[in-house]
């Protein structure tokens, strides 16, 4: 383990009746406050016994502002980590360096909050002859919905190469707006299923 990883997980597999864990592989770098976010019964608390959970359920505002800068001068050292999960998306958004997205005991993937936020979109994409399978075909793609006439709504976790896409395909960029982290995790979810049906029919193939 070097000096920026905080914890690490490799293989990490924990069994119990009707609910497997792992395996899991994943760094905790050190220094940052990691969100670890996800359902219900996903394995957030399986994985780590100690979590901060929901710091600013029942705050009031003040009292809100005061627990931030609490937990803000407590990593002020710069080699303690704080791992937190919570589903008020302003919370996360204010405490959190890295987001960890995990589902049905499974790591979905780990990122770094700004870069995350600013690549996840949704583009409505408008051009003659467009059709959803031009439209699957732009970089980052994870969902693509007819939003009727020639336009097209496509998620993308790849928000400047999908703009640089559309214009070389000489399409129109109607409007972009920005996924929240709920969104993000349902599309992480939509593109989980997704993969393990295709895992599926090619095993039944073979």
């Amino acid at each position: 383990m070097d000096d920026t990883t905080a914890i690490r997980l490799e293989g990490v597999v924990q069994k119990r009746p009707n609910f497997r864990l792992g395996p899991l592989d994943l760094s905790i770098p050190s220094g940052c406050i990691t969100a670890i976010v996800g359902p219900n019964d996903s394995g957030k608390n399986s994985t780590f016994r100690l979590l901060l959970d929901e710091p600013s359920s029942g705050l009031d505002p003040l009292a809100w502002k005061t627990m931030i800068a609490i937990v803000h001068r407590f990593m002020d050292r710069g080699d303690r980590i704080v791992l937190m999960t919570s589903h008020i998306i302003e919370e996360v958004k204010r405490l959190a360096d890295f987001i960890v997205f995990m589902a049905q005991g499974r790591v979905l993937g780990m990122f770094e909050k700004d870069e995350l936020f600013s690549s996840w979109f949704t583009l409505f994409v408008s051009g003659e002859g467009l059709t959803a399978k031009i439209a699957a075909a732009m970089p980052g793609q994870c969902g693509v919905e007819h939003a009727g006439g020639t336009t097209y709504r496509v998620t993308t976790n790849k928000e400047s190469e999908a703009e640089a896409w559309c214009k070389g395909e000489g399409l129109q960029l109607v409007s972009r707006q920005a996924l929240e982290l709920d969104e993000i995790m349902g599309a992480l979810l939509l593109q989980d299923r997704l993969s393990i049906r295709m895992n599926e029919w090619k095993g039944a193939k073979t």
